[in-house]
């Protein structure tokens, strides 16, 4: 099993790879897809994120409290706070909605110019490439599970099997989760997913009007779990029955309450591949994510083997999947995604284990 986080998208372009020993909180590159911290701030010089502030009036009233994070505390722990605050304070449930279209806007368009910009260059690509022909070879079946919701791993999926997971638009997004060789997890969701709405809301409209409509509404929102793929994010009526509403697939950021924000079908699939692992290498995941943790709680394969990639805290996260109760021989490799994948540190993980 592979699991990306946030800095595996951020250094997912060999062609514009970080700096070495790059320690700063912000490179300034032009569509480079945002670390979690910095969905909200600073501004980006494409623009893509004062477009989609402009969009959502909304965050205004939340936008200083996720702009400027104590020292200390995550955006996580901070967009925490604000859903444990929508019980009594009726406005959170429309910021928080807000936070959902903002998300599935900026996470749309500045990953898609990133990926345009960097012509397909791609180390998810790379490490696809050499997943696919070693589990070609040994027959081991391989996992993939990403807490990003950009596109950037789907489009090196599509490219490695020329299959678009995408393009079975059934209501369990069936997709992603028929190749058992080659699964494709997203528990935390997807841009390009929705969830259709309860018929309590009616009349949604069809043009650019239809976020504000259902963020005003927001507190009689009820989602059902029924999935749909999106094929334009300004569109708030599902494309398979025009009659009903739908909502961004997107899990808001928290860390002790994270939710899955997937299709049943696939978190019991990946349920049930948790004690297959006995291989797990991890890459620009901060291992926060309690609720997935606490999936591998007494499901761990006692054969273990767990890599660790990461430019910052490699150690930190070690210590982050032991408290979460996946433990097992450990290794690491302090180096970003670009350096893991262009120098063969992939090939000759793959090659000892």
């Amino acid at each position: 099993m592979v699991i990306f986080g946030a800095g595996a998208s951020y250094d997912s372009a060999p062609v514009f790879p970080i700096p070495t020993g790059y320690t700063g909180t912000w490179l300034g590159d032009v569509f480079r897809p945002p670390l979690t911290k910095d969905l909200f701030y600073p501004p980006r010089s494409d623009g893509a994120f004062d477009a989609a502030l402009d969009a959502y009036p909304q965050l205004q009233t939340i936008g200083a409290s996720l702009r400027t994070i104590p020292t200390g505390t995550t955006l996580e722990q901070t967009l925490a706070q604000l859903q444990a605050e929508a019980k009594d304070i009726p406005g959170r449930h429309r910021e928080l909605m807000a936070v959902r279209f903002y998300l599935q806007q900026i996470l749309w368009t500045t990953p898609h110019q990133w990926y345009q910009r960097s012509h397909g260059s791609s180390n998810y690509s790379t490490v696809i490439g050499r997943l696919r022909d070693w589990q070609t070879r040994t027959k081991e079946p391989v996992a993939l599970v990403t807490f990003n919701y950009d596109q950037l791993l789907d489009y090196a999926y599509a490219a490695a099997f020329d299959f678009d997971p995408a393009s079975r638009n059934s209501y369990d997004l069936e997709g992603y989760v028929t190749n058992n060789d080659f699964l494709l997890f997203k528990p935390h969701g997807s841009v390009n997913w929705a969830r259709r709405i309860e018929s309590n809301i009616p009349d949604v409209p069809g043009d650019s009007s239809g976020p504000a409509y259902l963020i005003r509404r927001a507190a009689e929102v009820r989602t059902t779990d029924e999935f749909e793929i999106v094929s334009d994010f300004r569109r708030t009526l599902s494309e398979r029955d025009a009659t009903i509403g739908r909502v961004p697939a997107l899990a808001i950021p928290m860390e002790a309450k994270s939710i899955f924000e997937c299709p049943p079908r696939h978190s019991k699939t990946l349920i049930a591949r948790i004690p297959e692992v006995t291989r797990l290498l991890t890459i620009g995941w901060r291992a926060s994510e309690h609720t997935f943790l606490h999936l591998w709680r007494d499901r761990v394969n006692s054969e273990l083997k767990i890599h660790v990639v990461s430019p910052g805290d490699p150690e930190g996260i070690q210590t982050n999947l032991a408290a979460g109760g996946i433990r097992g021989v450990m290794s690491r490799s302090k180096m970003g995604f670009t350096e893991f994948a262009e120098h063969g540190q992939h090939a000759e993980r793959l090659r000892s284990w």
